[in-house]
């Protein structure tokens, strides 16, 4: 049985057949998060760091990949869906970039210990959902990151979504998928008789994520919530950490 997770293999097989490059119809070179990232990169508490080694996790097809390659960062980039690291392989092959891309589990501590001066979370803390997963993410995260290094990251919280998604009281957005009973685990079947599995996992604001981070063993050093592009409700989360 796959996890849910692994649901991000089918979308991104999608975009490989629609000729996109880039999630959520994105520009490679101007993708949603860059400008934050590259705010974050002058932020006074990194600004003066020595920051080499870099990893984006939930990379994608790897557009900010990229643009830390561009920048001078020796770049590794990991996802869950082998698709993404490949269109990511090709895409980093055209523009004559150096990554090194791996097919990796985030909940399975497949990051390895203190190897990264910056770990940036490129959407992909809020697409764990299970409170287990999402506390052996942030450990393999923590443990991967050395003992001077900054953790970026930009994800979603609350207010919970409204709309077509289904959003029970815990946070959680569950995605139908009808009356066959999906190849994923969790999965819940629901009075309407259709399937649903989790998709996105929401702390409710800020204070609750930051909260999270800390408990974690994060230092923040700061972190904003701002008004999401999507027209759900939700909004985006923007912090930047160090180890304790």
């Amino acid at each position: 049985m796959k996890r849910y997770y692994e649901a991000h293999e089918d979308a991104y097989r999608r975009l490989s057949e629609q000729g996109a490059d880039c999630w959520g119809g994105d520009d490679f070179d101007h993708v949603y998060m860059l400008s934050f990232l590259i705010q974050a990169l002058e932020h006074p508490r990194v600004i003066d760091r020595s920051l080499k080694q870099a990893l984006v996790i939930g990379c994608g097809t790897g557009p900010l990949a990229c643009a830390l390659d561009q920048r001078g960062f020796e770049v590794s980039g990991v996802d869950i869906a082998p698709t993404a690291i490949e269109m990511a392989r090709q895409e980093a092959a055209r523009r004559g970039r150096h990554i090194h891309y791996w097919v990796g589990d985030l909940c399975q501590d497949e990051l390895g210990c203190e190897d990264y001066d910056l770990i940036v979370d490129s959407h992909c803390l809020h697409c764990i959902v299970p409170e287990a997963d999402r506390q052996g993410a942030l450990r393999a995260i923590h443990r991967a990151l050395r003992p001077e290094g900054i953790f970026v990251l930009e994800t979603m919280v609350g207010p919970l979504p409204k709309g077509p998604v289904s959003c029970d009281d815990e946070g959680i957005v569950w995605s139908r998928y009808g009356e066959i009973e999906p190849a994923f685990e969790p999965r819940v079947q629901r009075a309407d008789g259709d399937w649903y599995v989790p998709q996105r996992r929401l702390r409710p604001n800020k204070a609750a994520l930051d909260q999270e981070l800390s408990a974690a063993g994060f230092q923040i050093h700061w972190s904003e919530d701002l008004p999401s592009r999507d027209t759900n409700g939700a909004r985006d989360y923007q912090g930047i950490c160090g180890r304790r």
